[in-house]
């Protein structure tokens, strides 16, 4: 079972510009507003292999957001319980 507590920080952080076909960034355009959301985090999350490991995780999520954020958000908790 993994219990996962997150805050606002992760699920609004905005997203980089993905190609569809080859599912990697762009050149580094942020042309786009679009935000991870809950439902964004959890496809990320299903998508983990097993077993699950944190700093994979973590690494996915960083790869698809901007590291740049428009806001005072940041990644304040992810806990495996």
């Amino acid at each position: 079972s993994i219990l996962l507590l997150t805050s606002d920080g992760i699920t609004e952080a905005t997203l980089n510009p993905v190609n569809p076909v080859t599912g990697s960034s762009s050149d580094g355009s942020t042309s786009t507003s679009s935000r991870l959301e809950s439902s964004g985090l959890w496809q990320l999350l299903l998508q983990e292999p097993a077993p699950f490991d944190l700093s994979n995780f973590l690494a996915r999520i960083r790869e698809r957001t901007n590291p740049i954020q428009e806001d005072d958000q940041t990644l304040v908790s992810l806990e495996v319980l």
